[in-house]
């Protein structure tokens, strides 16, 4: 079973998008969820909140930003988006910046999520695979990715 293909669709998929900075690039790639009622504002301010904080740990590999926050009342179902970026951004990370892909995870239980994020990392550990997200001309060469 393929569960980011069950959670990521092409509603959720953001190409070439333009931000000036980390909060913007965040603040876009949400929108979709924001959208479909899949999470709340005060989830959104979660991340931003946990990006400030925290520092960049969510920048896992170059190029690339698994945003989330803890799972709960904020999320009313479990999903995921993905924007990538016209122009790469700075999240403060030493060693995986500039960003060019992001991607949201909202979860409502505390596991409910994991399946997709080992689905996702088969992608990502794939280098190919990440600078064919980077370089996707349009939303089906995205989901092809998580065939």
């Amino acid at each position: 079973m393929n569960f980011i293909r069950d959670l990521l669709n092409e509603n959720n998929i953001i190409l070439k998008a333009k931000a000036f900075n980390k909060e913007e690039a965040v603040r876009l790639a949400v929108e979709p969820l924001l959208k479909d009622g899949s999470i709340t504002e005060e989830y959104v301010k979660d991340i931003l909140e946990k990006i400030n904080d925290l520092g960049p740990y969510m920048a896992i590999m170059p190029g690339v930003v698994i945003a989330h926050s803890r799972p709960g009342d904020y999320v009313f179902k479990e999903c995921i988006s993905m924007l990538t970026l016209e122009n790469p951004v700075e999240f403060g990370h030493e060693d995986n910046d500039p960003i060019e892909i992001i991607f949201v995870i909202g979860a409502k239980e505390n596991t409910g999520h994991l399946d997709a994020l080992q689905d996702l990392a088969r992608v990502l550990i794939n280098e190919d695979s990440v600078n064919k997200i980077k370089n996707a001309q349009n939303k089906k060469e995205i989901m092809e990715l998580f065939m």
